[in-house]
């Protein structure tokens, strides 16, 4: 019986043991895997900013090629009203219809369509016979101060 008690005291401080044990190396385990974890964090965070650093080049120099692009058309644009009657001159029929009718369709704001049967201005079908509905004159409100 004594060695019994003993066997199954044996055996209950191996479980104990054992918990502790794999207690222990789940630790390191953990802590090795957050050690890993934010390396490979801080290496997306380094990538991330060479990214980023990338893109500003690439947008710094697309600005400066658009810059040029910009430059080198407005060096060749007509800038006079005589210039630019001679490049009018250089379109084919097509052209300067369709320039016509985008140049019809500007209002005064700037804003320019091509003017086509959708957006011309109608005229109105009764125009000549019907005068346009005049607004009615409101009362004025007086109240006694």
């Amino acid at each position: 019986m004594d060695e019994l008690r003993e066997n199954l005291k044996k055996l209950l401080l191996a479980g104990v043991g054992a918990a502790a044990t794999v207690a222990e190396k789940g630790a390191e385990i953990i802590d090795g895997l957050t050690k890993k974890g934010g390396e490979a964090v801080d290496d997306l965070v380094r990538k991330g900013a060479e990214t980023v650093e990338k893109g500003k080049s690439a947008g710094e120099e697309l600005k400066a090629d658009l810059g040029k692009k910009y430059d080198e058309i407005m060096a060749k644009a007509p800038k006079t009203s005589e210039e630019l009657a001679k490049w009018v001159e250089t379109l084919s029929s097509d052209a300067r219809k369709t320039l016509g009718d985008i140049l019809n369709g500007c209002q005064d704001d700037g804003a320019c369509e091509p003017e086509t049967e959708d957006t011309a201005p109608a005229e109105p079908e009764n125009a000549e016979t019907e005068p346009a509905p005049q607004a009615e004159e409101q009362p004025e409100d007086k109240t006694e101060e």
